[in-house]
């Protein structure tokens, strides 16, 4: 599922499209090959963008509604706001690779993220009975708070405030590899400032605005910070925060902003987890966290306190729980438990990475899946070593041969020989006179002494 809101455009899961297939269209010099969604705004399609020496990168590709280039004012602040976030390189923000016009048509190219926005992921959860736990819920919002510390200026000095202006569960993205990417800057405000007038621009995010927001006041990072109280409190508790019949009535609630404590409907959350949301949610920025580092330090405080488990594989194995089977690589994300040996990795072996734990799976890759250069060199390498092994069985037989025939050979020094059926002792040859001289032999006695025999059972009986 490939999970991309901006704005009021809503991209759904492309199997789940009932409409004719996109033919695959040239546009400027991106492929567009599939449309993702649309809305009042721009629409969105899946992009390839392929360069030379067989070079293919897949994005997103969002393309502004043709007569919104007709409204300068929209147009102007559209430029600006994209020349601000194509600034915004981080882990937990879609990236913008690229803004530009083409026939007169302007787009953004941006990162694509496969994964599920939080919307659907809280209601997968719902639909099979699997609630996102408080430790879940806390690591979004953490995940969550580093993405907007950094836009909002506070990790590089010097770099401007960007006010995010919708956070809300279809801005939160989760990725299969578990990654939390926030999307969407800037659309809030520039579909207000637009001669828009159209009904229900907004419709949906009343419920996550912050109270100044709702008031037209000027906006800093705090009201973000709100509105991802909004979100967190909604997760723990399963309820809607502030609902109503319409809009208006959801705006009366928010400046009331009564917050009941999540625990009341989750007796999981522990009074510190419901201390942090009343804070977070006050109704004065004044009262709130000042700082998305400074609420980050917070849920990371809260983390430890509450839970034990590998942060690293927190969001991986929520989204596996909600949509087993999904990827290609089902099983790359499984923890290790036990390392029972430790083995030389070959050639053969492939190392996969799991996403953001660093964790590794070795698994074992058949010779069909080699590139040929190394399938040619594990035949030579396996040649030499079975040539090595011949010569060296050949080598030890060898070896084993010469010393059996040696050892047949009689000593020299000691032989005896028996010619003519006499025994004759042969003495070894001086260098300087070679001569054989046959000598007679002496006669064995055929007796021996008793005191030697004595002698000789005493060592037996010992």
């Amino acid at each position: 599922m490939i999970s991309l809101l901006e704005g009021d455009i809503e991209c759904t899961h492309p199997q789940k499209n009932t409409g004719p297939a996109l033919v695959e269209k040239r546009f400027g010099k991106y492929t567009l090959t599939e449309r993702l969604g649309g809305g009042g705004m721009a629409e969105v399609f899946k992009a390839r963008l392929s360069g030379p020496e067989g070079f293919v990168k897949e994005l997103a590709l969002k393309l502004i509604l043709p007569h919104f280039s007709s409204e300068p004012e929209f147009v102007k602040m559209f430029i600006h706001e994209a020349t601000l976030v194509a600034r915004l390189d981080h882990a937990n923000i879609v990236r913008i690779h690229e803004f530009d016009q083409i026939d007169g048509r302007h787009y953004i190219a941006m990162e694509l993220v496969i994964g599920r926005d939080l919307r659907a992921i809280s209601a997968r959860a719902r639909e099979i009975d699997r609630p996102i736990d408080v430790t879940e819920a806390l690591m979004i919002g953490l995940e969550a708070c580093k993405g907007l510390a950094f836009a909002h200026g506070e990790l590089t000095p010097g770099s401007p405030l960007i006010v995010h202006r919708d956070i809300s569960p279809h801005n939160l993205i989760i990725s299969q590899a578990g990654e939390l990417k926030i999307t969407d800057f800037g659309i809030a405000k520039m579909s207000s400032a637009a001669s828009i007038t159209k009904t229900g621009v907004i419709k949906g995010k009343v419920s996550y605005m912050s109270p100044e927001q709702a008031r037209g006041d000027t906006l800093d990072g705090r009201s973000d910070l709100f509105s991802l109280g909004c979100v967190l409190w909604e997760m723990l508790s399963g309820q809607r925060l502030f609902s109503g019949e319409n809009d208006l009535a959801v705006l009366a609630r928010l400046q009331k902003c009564e917050i009941l404590p999540a625990s009341r409907f989750n007796s999981q959350v522990a009074p510190q987890v419901d201390e942090v949301l009343q804070k977070l949610l006050q109704r004065s920025p004044q009262s709130r966290f000042s700082t998305a580092s400074e609420l980050s330090s917070e849920l990371d405080k809260l983390l430890v306190e509450t839970s034990s488990i590998d942060r690293a594989t927190i969001l991986v194995q929520l989204y596996r729980d909600l949509f087993p089977g999904t990827g290609s690589q089902t099983d790359v994300f499984q923890t290790v438990q036990h390392v029972e040996k430790i083995e030389v990795i070959d050639e053969d072996q492939k190392i996969e990475p799991i996403g953001p734990d660093g964790r590794t799976e070795i698994s074992k890759v058949s010779s069909d899946e080699l590139p040929p250069a190394l399938v040619e060199k594990k035949s030579k390498r396996k040649m030499i070593w079975l040539i090595v092994l011949s010569l060296s069985c050949i080598t030890g037989f060898a070896v084993v041969v010469a010393n059996g025939w040696l050892s047949k050979k009689p000593d020299a020094d000691q032989q005896k020989a028996v010619i003519h059926d006499k025994p004759v002792a042969i003495e070894p040859l001086a260098p300087d006179n070679l001569k054989l001289e046959i000598l007679p032999a002496q006669a064995e006695p055929e007796t021996r002494h008793p005191e030697e025999e004595k002698v000789v059972f005493g060592r037996l009986d010992l």
